[in-house]
């Protein structure tokens, strides 16, 4: 289809022609992220709908996007009304509009584009980085024992599981893997389609192999069909798969008193993976090909999860040779009292 340039100056008709054109045209830009930037803009539209009215938002001018409509709307976001949207959200949705912008800095005329950059400008608000709990050993075990492949749907879900820890892999990557992208020469290995379209080949554990041989031998030998199947057939989407670890997770929570306190995901495995591959003693920029990171900044935070290697590094740093001499009181509470 080919696609002219808008000849307006109403807001709407370039707002889809960023999302239809610009963004998988020129951009490249994957399905997942032109679905997040569609979510952006239908919002914003909502907003202008309660703010200003639906005939006038929907004459929107692209002169009316200023940053006070902008910040206004990013702080809708995270009321009720707006959804109650986290901060990372919110960021998200900028990201969104400021790639518009850019757009119409590209093909507005040259009078007309300081208006753009301006906005561009506009601040990402600052977050506290997220949590990111991991499985301990005796945890990922009991996760793995609550799967039962004598059914079809279980055999499905212990090679997802397996895959998911020896990859590393993010759920929607997980969710787009057909049987082509394995390799099974030896070495064995699959090909997974990172953020931004960034190819990895991540190495497979024999035991992960022969459950894949044997999942295919449920399947069938068609090499463009999805690896990982719904109940009616389909390909098992990235929420279809949160919702199967949720399952595995609940159930395992139940005799494993140390998951209680934690907040676990499909992004938890990846997460495990990568501290294992820490503790195991893989280097910071294997873990980085591994996980598909573009940086290792990204890579980096794990360092911080590896409380096992902080825990050993602590008994050869001594403390002072005074701290050495000292000796608790006949009474603990004493302590207490002193303070």
């Amino acid at each position: 289809m080919t696609y002219e340039l808008p000849d307006t100056d109403r807001c709407w008709p370039w707002v889809r022609y960023f999302l239809e054109h610009y963004m998988p045209v020129h951009r490249g830009g994957r399905a997942n992220t032109i679905a997040s930037y569609r979510i952006a803009f239908r919002q914003l539209r909502r907003y202008l709908y309660a703010s200003i009215g639906e005939r006038a938002s929907r004459d929107l001018s692209l002169s009316a996007l200023e940053p006070t409509l902008i910040l206004d709307f990013l702080a809708w976001l995270q009321t009720k009304e707006g959804g109650s949207c986290k901060t990372s959200t919110r960021n998200v949705r900028l990201a969104a509009l400021k790639s518009f912008f850019r757009c119409l800095e590209l093909y507005r005329p040259a009078e007309e584009r300081s208006p753009w950059l301006r906005l561009r400008h506009l601040p990402q608000k600052k977050t506290a980085r997220p949590s990111r709990d991991h499985l301990e050993t005796l945890e990922l075990n009991r996760l793995f024992a609550q799967i039962h492949p004598e059914s079809r749907e279980g055999l499905r879900d212990l090679v997802l599981l397996t895959l998911l820890y020896n990859t590393g892999a993010r759920a929607s990557e997980i969710a787009g893997l057909k049987w082509k992208d394995i390799s099974w020469n030896d070495p064995a290995s699959i090909l997974l389609h990172g953020k931004g379209g960034r190819p990895r080949r991540c190495p497979l554990w024999e035991g992960t192999i022969l459950l894949l041989k044997r999942l295919r031998h449920e399947h069938g030998p068609d090499l463009d069909s999805n690896i990982f199947r719904n109940q009616r057939g389909g390909a098992l989407t990235r929420h279809g798969i949160g919702r199967r670890i949720a399952l595995y997770v609940g159930q395992a929570r139940l005799s494993t008193p140390s998951m209680a306190g934690k907040k676990l995901t499909t992004h938890s495995l990846r997460h495990t993976t990568a501290i294992h591959l820490l503790e195991s003693g893989a280097d910071m920029h294997v873990i980085k090909a591994w996980l598909g990171h573009r940086s290792t900044r990204s890579t980096d935070h794990y360092l911080g999860l590896n409380l096992r290697a902080q825990r050993e590094l602590l008994t050869q740093f001594s403390p002072p040779a005074v701290l050495e001499h000292l000796a608790p009181p006949d009474n603990p509470d004493q302590w207490l009292d002193d303070l």
